[in-house]
């Protein structure tokens, strides 16, 4: 946030706000159900946004807004400190999950964008959006103790080699 001016300070303070009200988590703790719905709206609006303004990455660090890549860091971050220490839910679902599998969207999306504006740069592949889906799961599914707990329905990957 340093390296941030004031106004995209400003930008992502709204952004986490936005995060915690969607989540009902200013007042209490929030559900799997609330958590499922911060993740959902924030990830979706910050790639339509994105897509709308084209500001996929940090291109003026003295515009008002920062950046796709940013903001989204930032809203993955209060998601995994609001649910990375919840157990999984009756069928294996978790929050966390669900942002891997909307984080590998934006992944595509930003990738095609790139692949518009910089030469050289090639659209990800079906394996590659593929890949990258398993290593986020793993990641969620293989690096928290609680979704590891014995007991639990979560079906666990199987570590990714390349």
């Amino acid at each position: 946030m340093a390296a941030l001016n004031n106004s995209q300070r400003e930008e992502l303070q709204a952004d986490l706000l936005a995060y915690l009200i969607v989540a009902q988590a200013i007042e209490r703790e929030p559900t799997f159900a609330d958590l499922y719905r911060a993740v959902a709206g924030s990830s979706l609006a910050l790639v339509t946004l994105a897509h709308v303004t084209g500001e996929w990455v940090e291109s003026d660090s003295a515009g008002t807004h920062p950046g796709f890549v940013t903001r989204f860091t930032v809203m993955q971050g209060l998601a995994e400190s609001f649910s990375a220490g919840s157990a999984p839910g009756k069928i294996g679902d978790h929050p966390l999950g669900f942002l891997a599998q909307l984080s590998t969207f934006a992944a595509v999306a930003l990738s095609t964008w790139m692949s518009r504006h910089y030469p050289g740069e090639q659209p990800a592949t079906i394996e590659q959006a593929l890949s990258h889906l398993i290593r986020l799961m793993d990641r969620v599914y293989g690096g928290t103790a609680a979704l590891r707990a014995e007991g639990s329905s979560t079906v666990i990957l199987p570590p990714v080699t390349s």
